[in-house]
């Protein structure tokens, strides 16, 4: 039998596209985009040990988890009111709000939320803190943050506060933007989720899941599709596509490089009818082994 035991300390497993509730009344405007929500991933990156090729950080998502439950995604979620914040000047180093709105595709407001919320979520979800100290060093061990990583999490601490109470401040050039996926027609009230790269930083060893995974590591996109094509991994379709595109790279070094001034442009919809996705939806709708 095909197993991944020896490289997979999981088994993930398959998921279908799921549908957010309606926006709730009283809801934040700023949130969302065409009665989209916002949300944002980050697909954290590293060479291999040997040969050419990228590994990616993903997690396994809990099963009680009310959106994608067991699905292997990268950290990430909704951008929260707290991200809306204008940042305090001191608090983010390179490239500001405009030049990620026109990069992104999307407002000022938003685009500076997005890069907050993506910062924010790699933290909660993996412990991993892309920001540099008063002396611009980064952070490399962020587990004395334990407590407001913890309050982050319950939403009761905001991103621009922790990095002003702590004398830190974005990098905002670690983050490369990589893919821009909506949902359906808006009125499912779908997500607008945007994607972006990191290159890890090689002295950084940390990496301590959140409770929304019941587990968590590095792996080549090879790997993970070749699960899924076994019917051992979950994975949506922006998850499939996005870890396709990753198989092309040699390393890290280039895939940072071709992304270096990349314009999203956004995809829409599940798309049955794109010739792209054929073999996506042809695996997906065929009756496959269970889980292991």
């Amino acid at each position: 039998m095909w197993s991944l035991s020896s490289e997979l300390p999981f088994t993930p497993a398959f998921t279908t596209m799921a549908t957010p509730d309606p926006v709730p009344d009283g809801a934040n405007p700023d949130l969302y985009v065409e009665d989209r929500r916002l949300a944002s991933t980050v697909l954290l990156l590293r060479d291999r040990v040997s040969g050419p090729g990228v590994e990616v950080y993903v997690h396994e998502r809990a099963n009680t988890m009310s959106r994608f439950p067991e699905a292997t995604v990268f950290p990430g979620g909704g951008v929260d009111a707290m991200d809306l914040v204008q940042p305090h000047p001191e608090m983010w180093e390179g490239p500001g709000a405009a030049w990620w709105a026109q990069q992104l595709g999307c407002s000022q407001l938003h685009a500076r939320a997005l890069v907050l919320s993506a910062v924010r979520e790699v933290f909660e979800e993996s412990g991993f803190l892309l920001a540099v100290d008063r002396d611009g060093q980064m952070i490399s061990d962020a587990t004395k943050y334990a407590q407001q990583r913890a309050a982050m999490e319950r939403h009761e601490l905001g991103l621009a506060d922790f990095l002003l109470s702590e004398g830190l401040r974005i990098r905002s050039t670690m983050l490369r933007p990589f893919a821009r996926w909506q949902g359906p027609p808006p009125s499912t009230r779908q997500f607008d989720t945007f994607s972006f790269a990191v290159a890890w930083p090689q002295d950084h060893d940390v990496v301590d899941p959140s409770g929304e995974a019941t587990s968590a590591g590095w792996f080549r996109p090879e790997l993970l599709l070749d699960g899924w094509e076994a019917g051992l991994v979950r994975l949506v379709v922006p998850t499939w596509n996005q870890l396709r595109r990753l198989c092309e790279f040699d390393s890290v070094s280039e895939a940072m490089a071709l992304l270096d001034n990349v314009r999203l442009q956004p995809e829409t919809g599940l798309p049955v009818q794109d010739p792209r996705y054929l073999h996506f939806h042809a695996v997906t709708s065929a009756k496959r082994p269970k889980r292991f």
